[in-house]
């Protein structure tokens, strides 16, 4: 069975391919084929220049399809927002069965090999457990919390490698945040989440450079707001869960209440919620 990864990327690096996503595509390369990689990355270089560099850097041993999507934005032209690019990878994949992967997780080595027995014994969806790389004690406790918790709800989230068979696949808000709730709140109205044994190793990166208590305080609040409908997804990705506006040190708590009440203000303004 032939499996689609679809690779949304964001980067602000004009020269060379990411090393991020460069870095992601060589963790696939043992993974056991028939596979397709298509990458949607908004990059603000040409896609000439960047295409060839990334598949120069990957080198002609890499041995799976890829594709490669891009949004070459500038200050005329916004990137892509997750939803949007994860949209555009799924139309244009050719799978049986498409699988959702962030760049800052890796697959275990025995993952598209327990999603295509999954399928074979007929699930229409599932995901992958998650650990985090490294892993702190807060977020040990945070992976555990989540794997007992939400993914017994069939609530996983985007790092939770969501897969699916293509025929239940359906378009994404173009929102740069929470489509991934969006795509497991309308496949479980299709049947459960088929939760794998093996999990995913996600980045720490991020939440190390803010700080593990502060970033589980941080996701905690956006998704807080976004399920009450406090604030718009693209609202919440702007002022808050980039991270952008929260400086380090004192001056961080200071800054999120003034974030916090952007977000609470720029709900009332037409447009953002609505799509």
């Amino acid at each position: 069975m032939l499996v689609s990864i679809l690779m949304p990327f964001l980067t602000r690096q004009t020269a060379g391919p990411a090393p991020a996503l460069l870095a992601a595509l060589q963790a696939l390369a043992a993974q056991p084929g028939p596979l397709e990689v298509v990458v949607a990355a908004s990059v603000p270089t040409r896609r000439a220049d960047w295409t060839v560099a990334l598949r120069a850097a990957l080198g002609a041993a890499w041995p799976h399809t890829l594709r490669l999507l891009h949004n070459g934005y500038d200050e005329r032209r916004p990137p892509w927002g997750r939803g949007a690019a994860i949209n555009a990878a799924a139309a244009a994949a050719v799978g049986e069965a498409l699988l959702v992967l962030h760049a800052d997780c890796r697959l275990p080595a025995d993952g598209l090999a327990a999603v295509r027995q999954a399928l074979a014994a007929g699930a229409l969806w599932g995901c992958f457990r998650k650990h985090y790389q490294p892993q702190p004690r807060l977020l040990a406790w945070q992976a555990v919390w989540l794997n007992l918790g939400d993914l017994r709800r069939g609530r996983p989230v985007g790092t939770n490698a969501v897969w699916v068979r293509r025929e239940a696949w359906a378009k994404l808000p173009d929102w740069r945040l929470f489509e991934d709730f969006a795509l497991a709140d309308r496949l479980r109205r299709l049947g459960p989440c088929r939760v794998l044994r093996s999990a995913v190793a996600v980045d720490a990166a991020k939440y190390l450079r803010t700080g593990p208590l502060r970033a589980v305080l941080l996701n905690g609040l956006v998704v807080t707001f976004f399920r009450l409908g406090l604030a718009a997804p693209d609202q919440l990705a702007e002022h808050l869960y980039s991270r952008r506006h929260l400086p380090a040190g004192a001056a961080w708590w200071p800054a999120l209440l003034r974030q916090t009440g952007r977000c609470l203000l720029a709900r009332r303004q037409p447009g953002d919620w609505s799509r």
